[in-house]
């Protein structure tokens, strides 16, 4: 049982580190860089771990990439948002490997329902709707730029588009979507790809499946769509108040509304910003921190502990447990669900004060504040990629502590989760029992 453990963890790291190899190597081709001097593998390994644990740090300016650079970059991107949904079911479509109840449950989780029926047409459709969005989102780019009589390549277009959706928050300007401010069409586009990206695709199945079969949601489904939504609502509200003195500085009120909201939206995973980072308060910058680390919905190309892991956390708290559960309506959860998300919270929580400390540390003699420093670690964390401009100021020993915290916030939770998932016990319930997806 632990050789058969070890091999699938040991399969899933492979895949991600190997991808995040060749992408550091093919970006420390001179072909991949415009006019640059001097290069370092840390850089390029670092934005090649950014790329596929889609974050959206970088050290370098994004303008010395190269147009085979940008290519490369989207297309690790590519292969990192994808490749948490669908390893597990290119594992599964390995010739001769036994299919086990374990096995299956790990791909209903992290990919989509009914998988152990036909997993090559549910990686198909992972991939058309993946595709799909994307396309449609590069083109509505493009087509908002044409009508305001601005040039933009389409190579940005879908760069972007892909950066959305899978929530890796790149742009091909080192002032990320602020460059395209006089285009707030398009930053709407940019949004809904953040929005669609972060719920997952177990959401998508289950509304097809409700609107073609008429049947109910999914309790996962409804604590998706509840909880993505009131934290949107949420955070522009807070975010709103936190910037609210801008408005003595030359702001509209209409820009700094629409900053709120797009701040929400990108905070818990995206790291695109609509104005310049750098400037926004510490306050905004502690109450950012929670948004980081909640992330978005299993399953999906966001990071963060997940909303339904936070929510679980929540239940256990204001909830008293009734025999093996949690009563939710006419439902019952699982108690070994609220487990899952207390193991999967402590874990969390251990990584982020790990890098904290040690980032702490080793730019101690540096010129960021304490929370400079802790905004940093929760973006790289939760997968976010915002930054107040500490990234291209790190040390050599603080770049490897973020590539550290950008992995174990991505890979190693998800590697975790596979594990507690394997282990964790089910039982029979006289109410209709529900497992929310937790990771």
């Amino acid at each position: 049982m632990l050789k058969i453990e070890f091999s699938d963890r040991f399969f899933l790291f492979s895949y991600f580190i190997l991808i995040m190899f060749i992408g550091s190597l093919l970006l420390l081709l001179p072909i991949a860089w415009n006019n640059v001097e001097s290069l370092k593998y840390i850089d390029v390994l670092f934005t090649s771990v950014s790329a596929v644990s889609i974050t959206g740090l970088v050290t370098v300016k994004m303008e010395s990439f190269s147009t085979f650079g940008f290519i490369v970059i989207m297309l690790l991107i590519q292969f990192g948002g994808l490749g948490f949904i669908t390893i597990t079911t290119f594992y599964l479509l390995i010739p001769k490997r036994k299919l086990k109840l374990t096995d299956v449950r790990i791909i209903k989780q992290y990919s989509l329902s009914n998988i152990e029926y036909n997993p090559l047409k549910i990686l198909k459709n992972i991939l058309f709707v993946t595709f799909s969005i994307e396309l449609i989102g590069g083109i509505l780019i493009l087509l908002f730029f044409k009508i305001r009589g601005i040039k933009i390549s389409l190579l940005e277009a879908l760069f972007t588009a892909v950066s959305a959706f899978c929530n890796a928050g790149f742009s091909m300007h080192s002032e990320s979507i602020y460059a395209w401010r006089d285009v707030p069409e398009a930053i709407i586009v940019i949004a809904i790809l953040i929005i669609c990206g972060g719920l997952g695709f177990m959401v998508y199945r289950d509304v097809t499946n409700t609107m073609k079969y008429r049947k109910k949601l999914s309790l996962h489904v409804k604590i998706v769509f509840t909880l993505s939504f009131f934290l949107i609502l949420f955070g522009a509200v807070v975010f709103f108040f936190s910037e609210i003195h801008k408005l003595r500085d030359g702001y509209s009120l209409g820009t700094l509304i629409f900053n709120a909201i797009f701040y929400s939206i990108s905070t818990r995973t995206a790291g695109f910003n609509y104005l310049d980072n750098a400037l926004i308060s510490s306050r905004t910058q502690m109450l950012s921190l929670p948004f980081m680390f909640i992330g978005g919905a299993p399953g999906s190309t966001a990071g963060g502990i997940k909303i339904t892991t936070f929510f679980l956390i929540i239940l256990a708290v204001i909830k008293s447990q009734d025999g093996n559960g949690y009563i939710i309506g006419s439902y019952k959860v699982s108690i070994d669900s609220i487990r899952f998300a207390l193991l999967f919270f402590v874990r969390a929580v251990f990584i982020l004060c790990f890098s904290f400390f040690v980032l702490l540390a080793a730019e101690s003699g540096g010129k960021w504040r304490v929370i400079d420093l802790g905004y940093e670690v929760f973006s790289a964390f939760g997968t976010v990629g915002l930054s107040v401009g500490v990234t291209q100021d790190l040390s050599f020993l603080g770049k490897v502590i973020i590539i550290f915290t950008m992995f174990a916030g991505r890979i190693g939770l998800f590697s975790m989760a596979i594990f507690v998932s394997r282990n964790s016990r089910f039982e029979e319930f006289t109410r209709p029992r529900q497992d929310i997806l937790v990771g």
